[in-house]
């Protein structure tokens, strides 16, 4: 499957609830293959991100995903609890850290939507570890963090200016002691 110019993009696009829900129905559109028993253990394609990032958000925000969800060929029977998908989503990140041919931004995303402190560090690694090779996924992070209420990017976008994404990121990293 051919993806379009703009699915190429959508991924380093700041995520906030409009955007989220405009790139569900423009990035992914009927042909995507659903998951075919919406377990998440594996967690290999964007699909899998995409159904943790809503079930995580649907649970967080309160925002009523249901609909996306079942679109995406999510079956609740056969899923991951909460507390496993959060866990399964932190060991992919901790596990590819250092893989350079991975990129982590689907994931980063998906964790970042448990707006939950306790990924703070994690959070910081991913910045740290990744800033010169994988943009996209400090990106990610950084912007997970800005949902904890710390100001890191002010709207510096990596498509707009990568290079002021990146300052702004070493200067969180710099006065956080990373």
């Amino acid at each position: 499957m051919q993806k379009s110019r703009y699915n190429k993009h959508i991924k380093a696009l700041r995520w906030d609830s409009n955007t989220w829900a405009l790139s569900l129905r423009s990035d992914f559109s009927p042909r995507v293959t659903a998951p075919y028993v919406g377990v998440m253990c594996q967690m290999k394609t964007e699909t899998d991100f995409t159904i943790a990032a809503l079930r995580l958000e649907e649970k967080y925000t309160r925002v009523n995903n249901s609909g996306l969800l079942e679109a995406f060929g999510f079956v609740q029977s056969n899923a991951l609890t909460m507390d496993e998908l959060e866990l399964a989503l932190s060991e992919y990140i901790l596990s590819n850290l250092n893989d350079s041919s991975r990129d982590l931004g689907p994931a980063v995303f998906a964790l970042g939507k448990t707006h939950q402190d306790k990924y703070l560090d994690l959070f910081k690694n991913v910045m740290a570890e990744r800033l010169d090779f994988d943009l996209n996924s400090a990106y990610q992070a950084g912007i997970a963090i800005e949902n904890l209420g710390v100001r890191i990017l002010y709207s510096a976008s990596p498509l707009e200016n990568p290079e002021q994404t990146r300052q702004r990121i070493r200067e969180y990293l710099d006065s956080a002691g990373t």
